[in-house]
């Protein structure tokens, strides 16, 4: 089943504001690094409420007035899940909608879920900064034949990293034979400060989560909703 349009939208926007993240990324602009990363965060939590309103209004027990429905993305306990799904008027919801509960519990740190709990706490911050990154040191591969002339006869890295190289290098300014020179090519990146993670990267992996959980939370709610009218 298609995810609503205004969810489908929603994840339109995701994807040019993870364009913007790698164009800010590539230009090594740190503050646009920061506040897109937010805004992506921000807006997948923001689905995420969307999603647990949905459920909300299928398979909540009401009779008051309706509560603040937030999506659970910190609950470090079965017993702090089903709290927070009685808070939001829906105890049975394990028994009512077992494959409903079954993704909810799925991304709780408890069961060892690492996304949803990063998310919260990178989106939580939105009230004060945006999410900090630092610069750091990459090795992204190796450089060989630095200030020589090489002549390659064969050239082969193994799966360990092991290179055998077989051939001549020779001083580009004394032509005088030596061994192949081979030197690490660094780069600097960013990290998130939070995770550890390079903030594209983990955007990117984050909004494939989100609308995962978004697409099987509509339908199995749509299911529902069909069944209810037969």
């Amino acid at each position: 089943m298609a995810l609503p349009l205004s969810i489908e939208s929603q994840f339109r926007r995701l994807d040019k504001f993870l364009s913007d993240l790698k164009l800010a990324t590539a230009d090594g602009n740190q503050h646009d690094i920061a506040v897109v990363t937010g805004d992506i965060c921000n807006a997948c939590v923001l689905l995420l409420d969307k999603s647990m309103n949905a459920i909300w209004e299928v398979y909540a027990e009401t009779g008051k007035s309706k509560p603040n429905i937030y999506f659970p993305l910190r609950c470090e306990s079965p017993e702090k899940l089903m709290n927070k799904l009685t808070q939001y008027q829906m105890p049975k919801l394990h028994e009512k909608a077992p494959r409903l509960f079954a993704l909810l519990e799925s991304i709780q740190p408890y069961l060892g879920c690492s996304w949803s709990s990063q998310l919260s706490k990178l989106s939580s911050i939105r009230h004060e900064s945006f999410p900090e990154t630092e610069h750091r040191k990459a090795v992204v591969g190796v450089g060989i034949g630095r200030g020589q002339n090489l002549y390659i006869d064969s050239l082969t890295i193994d799966s360990f990293g092991k290179i055998d190289f077989k051939g001549i290098a020779t001083n580009s300014l004394t032509g005088k034979e030596e061994p192949v020179n081979f030197s690490p090519v660094e780069e600097i990146i960013f990290i998130l400060k939070e995770n550890g993670e390079e903030p594209y990267h983990f955007c990117r992996k984050l909004i494939s989560h989100v609308r995962y959980v978004c697409s099987q939370v509509y339908f199995q709610v749509a299911t529902q909703k069909r069944n209810m009218k037969n």
